[in-house]
Parts: structure tokens; sequence; C-alpha cells
């Protein structure tokens, strides 16, 4: 117990100490970087060669429709059939839209190549995140990885298997 006491001391003291250290100094001038982060199409162009089958129909608007399309159909399909709005029913909305919206898989890979590096992988990892969430929970498989994990420790090693079980 008085290690991990001494430990979350030690990164609370180094954190701090490398805040510190970032920081910026009294009077420093600060400069304005001269960056312009808007997405202009007319002046970037896919850098990809369209040369290959495969590349064919990744420059087509087949792909992303029919996602687009498909994603709609579950939708609608599912509030005919009494579905609620839940999480995913509005992740899957804006999925939908996001594939209906561009024209195809190079033009959506170059609008989130030009986003805040976080801002794409939230666009696209998180719903994915949530969904898979909400299958492991409806599945029952979250019980079963809870119950592994409560087994397998003591007292003495819950912690570190609350780490491992986290990061699984």
């Amino acid at each position: 117990m008085a290690w991990h006491l001494a430990a979350a001391g030690a990164t609370i003291v180094l954190v701090a100490l490398a805040l510190a250290l970032v920081a910026p100094k009294r009077n420093a001038p600060i400069f304005e970087l001269q960056f312009d982060a808007r997405w202009k199409p007319e002046t970037q162009r896919p850098d990809e060669k369209v040369i290959t089958p495969a590349g064919r129909l990744d420059a087509s608007r087949i792909l992303t429709l029919l996602v687009g399309l498909a994603l709609v159909t579950y939708l609608v399909v599912h509030f005919i059939e009494g579905g609620s709005l839940t999480l995913d029913t509005v992740n899957w909305s804006f999925h939908a839209l996001i594939f209906l919206f561009v024209r195809n898989p190079f033009e959506l890979i170059r609008r989130i190549r030009y986003l805040p590096s976080n801002v794409g992988d939230i666009l696209l990892q998180f719903p994915l995140y949530a969904g898979i969430s909400s299958r492991v929970v409806g599945s029952g498989l979250i019980g079963v990885f809870s119950d592994f994990f409560v087994n397998i420790s003591a007292p003495q090693t819950f912690g570190v298997m609350g780490l491992l079980a986290a990061g699984s």
C-alpha cells in the first residue's frame, strides 16, 4: 500500500515539474503561426493513383452510396419495428450521413486527413467503439470477463487485474 502512495506522489511531482518546464516564461513573446487549416477542395487533390480495379472501385461513388443506403435501410427497419433512439442508432445515423455526403472513399480519407488529428479519429472510431461496447454488454460477455478477473485476483493483485481488464 505504501508503494502505491509513493508511486502516485512521484507521478504527481514529475508531471508538475514537466508542466512547469514547458510553460511559457513571463514576458515571453507570443508568435502566431501562419497556418490555414481550412480544407480547400479546389487546391487539394487526391494523391492516390487510380490504376488498378480496386483503385477505380475506391474512386467511385458505389461503395459509399451502398454503405450509406444500407445504414439508412437498417435505421428505417429498426424504427419501423419499434426500435428506440439509442446511442447506437445516433452513431449509425451519423455514419450513414457521412457515407451519403462524400463522393467516394478517397474523399472521405482526404477530409479526415485534413481535420485536426484527434477529431478524425473520434469521428470514425468512437461510434464503432460504442457499437462494440453495446454488443459486449448485451451479449453478457462483459459479465464473463469481470467474473474471470474477480476469480483470479486476490486483494493484493486486484488493482493490477483491474488495469489488465480495462486494457483488454
